[in-house]
């Protein structure tokens, strides 16, 4: 998602004032550590590419990495690279290099007909790797603007980018009303708050997607005094039929801007699956001239309503999942005691096992092409429990 050109235009007016909201707290240790970091150089060129805009990122069984351009085909096409991670190289240091990144490959995102997407004809924000095919599945943004209505997707294509097929969204997604969807009874995901969220669950054979902001049928768009209602929603892989869906409560933007009308905005990047019906959800909160506030969280969905019916969340009853606080980003310290600095995390992945065998997950970030912003690798190391354990089922008295 661009944050850049809203927050220049804000960035005159806006200053960094405390948080809106504490993040939930928690009793027990965070169960992720902080291993260290990675930055690209501005500008990074690969294969007569430059490197940029990455909004997502997978992992396969071999440990080669997919990472997403965002790029609109403005850059260049549309298009994600392979590349290792090697995690003895990461660095507790705001100044880390890229030592322990190594691109490997590049390849172009095509269309039907097999041709490059167009410019402005596309807006890639997540990639998840299917081991069973051996096929890589992306979701597209869209656009909405009073020129012009680009419907969001979930795609499949080849792991060299060829299209294999486009996947059919629920209808609460899929933009109605005017154009620009800002008249009285619109409906759809927002422009630029659309769907930008994968996970993919290779052993139930389903892909969950996420818009980042509410639906405009749902509710408001997030601001400092409310959060916003965003749908979790099952798709299965093999017939591409729908399946259950979940309300996710993002918070409040965390630093509001000195003063209104000043663009910020917090909202759903990424999520992973932990478990069935368990989750890792990505929160993003941008505020100009403000640290940007990355808090993970654990999800779940057990007792929360399946809202897949629902055409509307406004005016309807429903449960949503409830989150716990694993770790706020703003809260890691560097080697030499200074605060990490986190970009614009827009993309997680499973990492490789740590130097002490544990898991671990990736953050990156989506620099916007911005020479203001940075593509950032973050390492976490998984030292406690992401889930709470299930209760057990109550003994049966003969």
């Amino acid at each position: 998602m661009p944050l850049l050109l809203a927050g220049l235009l804000g960035s005159a007016l806006a200053f960094a004032q405390p948080a809106a909201t504490a993040p939930t707290p928690t009793s027990a240790p965070a169960p992720l550590r902080y291993l260290g970091q990675q930055n690209l150089p501005r500008g990074l060129s690969f294969e007569g590419t430059t490197i940029g805009g990455l909004s997502g990122l997978d992992r396969d069984d071999n440990g080669t990495f997919f990472a997403l351009s965002d790029d609109r085909s403005q850059n260049g096409p549309a298009r994600f690279y392979t590349l290792e991670i090697d995690l003895t190289r990461f660095q507790r240091s705001n100044a880390a290099g890229m030592d322990g990144i190594r691109f490997t490959g590049v390849h172009r995102m095509r269309t039907l007909l097999g041709g490059t997407w167009p410019p402005l004809g596309v807006d890639p924000e997540s990639i998840r790797h299917d081991p069973k095919h051996r096929r890589l599945f992306w979701v597209d943004e869209g656009r909405r603007s009073a020129a012009s209505v680009l419907r969001p997707a979930l795609r499949e294509m080849t792991l060299t980018g060829e299209w294999v097929r486009d996947l059919p969204l629920p209808a609460p997604f899929l933009p109605s009303g005017s154009s620009a969807g800002r008249q009285p009874g619109d409906g759809g995901v927002r422009d630029n708050l659309s769907l930008e969220s994968l996970a993919f669950d290779p052993v139930r054979r389903v892909a969950w997607i996420a818009n980042e902001n509410a639906l405009l049928q749902d509710g408001p768009a997030a601001s400092t005094k409310q959060g916003t209602p965003v749908r979790l929603q099952a798709i299965e892989v093999d017939s591409g039929r729908a399946g259950p869906a979940h309300v996710y409560m993002i918070d409040p933007i965390v630093v509001p801007p000195l003063l209104p009308g000043v663009f910020a905005t917090n909202g759903l990047t990424e999520v992973l699956v932990l478990d069935e019906g368990e989750f890792l959800m990505v929160e993003r909160s941008f505020t100009p001239l403000a640290v940007n506030s990355i808090r993970l969280y654990h999800a779940s969905s057990r007792g929360a309503t399946d809202v897949s019916a629902l055409p509307a969340l406004e005016g309807a009853s429903w449960q949503p999942m409830r989150k716990r606080l694993l770790l706020d980003l703003g809260t890691l310290v560097n080697d030499d005691g200074s605060p990490l600095v986190p970009d614009n995390i827009e993309a997680v992945s499973w990492g490789p096992p740590s130097a002490a065998g544990r898991p671990t997950l990736i953050l990156v970030s989506d620099d916007n092409f911005s020479a203001a912003q940075v593509t950032q690798f973050i390492a976490l190391e998984v030292v406690g429990p992401l889930t709470e354990p299930r209760a057990a089922p109550a003994a049966v008295v003969p």
